[in-house]
């Protein structure tokens, strides 16, 4: 090691030969946010909003029937996320599968915000807060999260 170049301490972190396993084939997957995170986030979350929807609230519901808007109110929540879901986890999985971005990191964030204000929607007592966290925050998320997923997709095209 050279006392007098001080880089000469991180000359073998610099100069590590990339060998033929680092570099993706078409039978492995470069590792981002949307091959684990978001899909496994979205799964979670999907088996949470299931077991609240056609558990408890149905229960509830069973119990209640007047109070069937609620209820309808959640399905339309549910349908709605449904929605995401299917876009994340097939579509836009498939479309980032190989490719990294520093948008990732923001876009699971977003992910995970709206799925919890989904969730807070099916939790009765809550679901109001729920409501209104979709209501006023529905339209500015939709806008980030479009920008963010334009901004990935030039990414992806690049």
């Amino acid at each position: 090691m050279d006392s007098q170049n001080p880089n000469s301490v991180f000359q073998s972190q610099i100069t590590t030969p990339v060998s033929e396993n680092t570099i993706p084939t078409d039978n492995q997957s470069v590792k981002n946010d949307w091959n684990k995170i978001i899909p496994s986030t979205n799964i979670g979350f999907l088996v949470v909003s299931l077991v609240l929807v056609l558990g408890l609230d149905l229960l509830i519901l069973v119990n209640s029937p007047d109070l069937f808007p609620f209820f309808a109110e959640m399905l339309i929540v549910l349908g709605v996320f449904g929605i995401f879901f299917y876009l994340e986890n097939f579509v836009f999985k498939k479309r980032f599968l190989n490719t990294q971005s520093k948008l990732d990191g923001w876009i699971t964030t977003l992910v995970i915000l709206r799925n919890i204000a989904f969730v807070l929607n099916f939790i009765p007592l809550i679901q109001i807060l729920g409501g209104v966290a979709l209501f006023y925050g529905g339209v500015p998320y939709l806008i980030i999260y479009s920008i963010l997923l334009a901004k990935r997709f030039k990414v992806t095209h690049v």
